[in-house]
């Protein structure tokens, strides 16, 4: 059981939190840090909720160039499911990318519905990630990503469907995330086809080849946990190819 002094050192935390996502709240979007954002709105990339991965600070730094462009974003995986069956239809990442993206077109995809995130800049899509026909559907509607975050079940067989499907619709210049590469789901590891983890594969070099990928493109961050594929420009690739811009 608790002590006292246990229960009000627990408090005073949550007070610290509240009184953080107050302010949160009270800061224009345009002059709020993505982790900020992040913590205001419950995303575990933040630093104050859940395993609090700390990815937005990451990608603060990635995404900086692009914050003010027309760019578009697909992330798979919007909400932690038992937080998805508990609470609202909402997803505290995609909240947290259109308020900090002010020009992005945002492209949501899960396996539950949250449609009523739907809006002017926000697209959503349902669908089951280890299906790459439901997963192109979402490719031919966008055009092309400029930026792909795989948050989705963290399955080693949905992480390889996924990333053979949509990198080759991710732009020239364009990232390709998967989170979450040092854990998989037991249950899931042992139900779906067997496949190397992410991480292994992000390190195969035989396999990168086959999906367009050099491997000097890929960036293992946070200690393995975050993988960050940039795709080449498109001269470069022609080049490795062998090919010229007038051959294309």
């Amino acid at each position: 059981m608790a002590t006292r002094d246990q229960l009000g050192i627990r408090a005073r935390r949550k007070l610290t939190r509240v009184v953080r996502r107050t302010l949160a709240h009270l800061t224009p979007h345009r002059r709020r840090s993505l982790t900020s954002l992040a913590n205001c709105y419950g995303s575990d990339k933040g630093t104050a909720v859940g395993e609090r991965h700390g990815y937005s600070r990451e990608y603060e730094g990635l995404f900086s160039p692009l914050r003010h462009r027309p760019i578009t974003i697909l992330e798979i995986g919007l909400r932690f499911d038992p937080y998805y069956r508990s609470t609202s239809r909402i997803s505290p990442s995609l909240a947290m990318w259109r308020d900090w993206f002010s020009s992005a077109h945002i492209y949501g995809f899960d396996i539950n519905d949250f449609s009523a995130m739907s809006g002017e800049r926000i697209h959503i899509f349902q669908g089951d990630q280890g299906n790459a026909a439901q997963l192109l559907d979402v490719a031919l509607h966008a055009g092309s990503f400029d930026i792909v975050i795989d948050d989705g079940s963290h399955a080693s067989f949905h992480q390889r469907v996924t990333l053979e499907t949509l990198f080759r619709h991710v732009r020239p210049e364009g990232l390709y995330i998967v989170e979450d590469l040092h854990w998989q789901p037991p249950d899931l590891e042992t139900m779906l086809p067997r496949t190397p983890r992410m991480i292994e594969l992000l390190r195969d070099e035989r396999f990168l080849n086959g999906i367009g990928v050099a491997a000097p493109a890929v960036e293992l961050r946070m200690n393995g946990k975050l993988g960050v594929i940039r795709k080449p420009a498109a001269e470069a690739a022609m080049a490795s190819s062998g090919r010229t811009l007038s051959q294309a």
